[in-house]
């Protein structure tokens, strides 16, 4: 290690220091100059800090390993984001949506935060609007089904299969 010569110093100040602030005013003699970098590391103001070992829980709830700060700051980003989204979706009265769940008002809104947006051209906006009704007209006519007109049709369909492949046997 190299050592370092600096000027001795003739005292030190530290009564501007406040709360988690520290503030040290150095004195030192006026004889020679001195390099910064060299007084950072004397008074150990320095340190490196390992970034091969960055883990974090990710938006999901899991642990996961990150390789580089920056991928630890897009994914706070894009949670953040993704949070402040959900909140404006809620107040502009946005429906959240499950596929699992029957009950109206239910879900989420990954139907809307998974959309690819940049594909959106504002003349498709009746389109989707359109697509949108008739989308949630299918929803309500399958949610008034029961499990046993489900299956009635399944078999009517599986009917009208095996007799065109039976015909096509014979």
């Amino acid at each position: 290690m190299e050592q370092v010569t600096l000027p001795r110093e003739t005292g030190y100040n530290s009564s501007l220091s406040k709360g988690n602030t520290v503030h040290i005013d150095v004195k030192r003699s006026k004889k020679g100059s001195y390099d910064a970098e060299k007084l950072l590391e004397k008074f150990k103001l320095t340190s490196s800090i390992s970034m091969t070992n960055m883990y974090m829980f990710d938006p999901k709830g899991k642990l996961k390993k990150y390789d580089t700060l920056e991928q630890t700051v897009n994914e706070e980003r894009l949670t953040r984001n993704r949070k402040e989204l959900i909140s404006k979706l809620k107040l502009e009265r946005f429906e959240p949506f499950s596929m699992r769940n029957k009950n109206q008002g239910t879900g989420d809104y990954n139907y809307l935060l998974n959309y690819p947006f940049c594909d959106i051209d504002i003349n498709e906006l009746p389109k989707l609007f359109e697509e949108k009704k008739q989308l949630q007209e299918k929803v309500n006519e399958l949610m008034k089904e029961t499990p046993k007109s489900f299956w009635l049709k399944d078999l009517d369909v599986f009917e009208t299969e095996l007799k065109a492949l039976q015909g096509e046997i014979a």
